[in-house]
């Protein structure tokens, strides 16, 4: 959203991240499951934009054949996922 020769972090698409951002933001202090802290939960709604955001920019570049460097790198993230998941129940998570 906004001018096709800006970059992905030009001004004028600073509200379409903003807006993206919110998204996650509000997925996670809304989930049944989200953290106990609001701060925690907010934390953990940018920490998933941000890996939104690098999965986008790592497919942007992927030259591999179907993507599957891609494809690799979401694999990755959603095995990482569990292990997070686990070390949030933690206490103080």
């Amino acid at each position: 959203m906004g001018d096709r020769d800006e970059g992905l972090f030009a001004p004028g698409t600073a509200s379409s991240r903003k807006r993206v951002l919110s998204v996650f933001v509000r997925a996670v202090t809304g989930a049944s499951d989200a953290p106990g802290r609001a701060d925690n939960a907010g934390a953990l709604g940018r920490v998933l934009y941000l890996a939104h955001l690098g999965v986008v920019l790592w497919w942007l570049l992927d030259r591999s054949r179907e993507q599957r460097a891609t494809r690799a790198l979401v694999g990755l993230m959603l095995r990482g996922a569990r292990f997070a998941a686990i070390a949030l129940r933690l206490p103080g998570g």
